[in-house]
């Protein structure tokens, strides 16, 4: 009877030990959890956070992309590197304001392309069909804009609208920083300018009568 009362003693205390265990492991393992997934969680972040950084870091890092510049016109030489044609009466002069040149066509085929600079904006170069005029000379200087051209040639108006060089001063001298815009803008006070030689050329050669089409 007493080994029977010991072993039962025993069992009981045996229990209620795996119960105590059994216990106190049941409450850590909720800490143990969240622990665990802060373990995991922070490699996530700190992979997302470098990845970021690094892809940040590449685009900083990248060249930067600029617009290929136009190659500077040279408006004290020809237009291209060619003979230029012998004119016809029969010939267009076409000027594209949009692009700042000068079409000689042919049976509509460019024989000829001139740099130009056609009207401002607040004294644009009119558009339409016109025709060579008589009035030409080889130089003029208008008092009120200051400016002035050498190898002038009308096309409308008689001697109003002209064919002409780069501007010039009252001294006679080109004005550089207009000059280097030939081509690229349309600045002039509705004339439509050329390079020193194509404006020379075109004085010597122009046929009265020629048309004339401005786009």
């Amino acid at each position: 009877m007493k080994k029977l009362v010991g072993f039962l003693l025993g069992f009981l205390a045996l229990i209620s030990c795996n119960a105590y265990v059994l216990s106190n492991k049941t409450e850590a393992m909720p800490e143990q959890l969240i622990y665990a997934k802060e373990i995991e969680k922070e490699p996530t972040v700190t992979t997302t956070s470098t990845d970021t950084t690094t892809t940040e870091e590449t685009k900083e890092a990248a060249p930067t992309k600029t617009l290929k510049q136009e190659a500077k016109i040279d408006w004290r030489a020809p237009s291209e590197d060619k003979a230029y044609p012998a004119l016809r009466s029969s010939d267009v002069l076409l000027v594209d304001t949009q692009k700042q040149r000068v079409f000689i066509q042919r049976e509509d085929k460019t024989i000829y392309t001139m740099y130009c600079s056609t009207g401002a904006e607040e004294t644009p170069t009119p558009k339409g069909e016109f025709v060579i005029e008589p009035e030409k000379g080889e130089t003029f200087f208008n008092a009120d804009s200051g400016e002035g051209a050498n190898y002038y040639v009308s096309f409308k108006d008689h001697g109003v609208y002209l064919f002409h060089s780069v501007p010039v001063d009252k001294s006679g001298e080109y004005i550089v920083e207009e000059a280097e815009e030939l081509g690229h803008k349309a600045n002039s006070h509705g004339c439509v300018r050329l390079s020193v030689p194509d404006a020379e050329w075109f004085y010597e050669n122009s046929i009265v009568g020629m048309k004339v089409i401005i786009v």
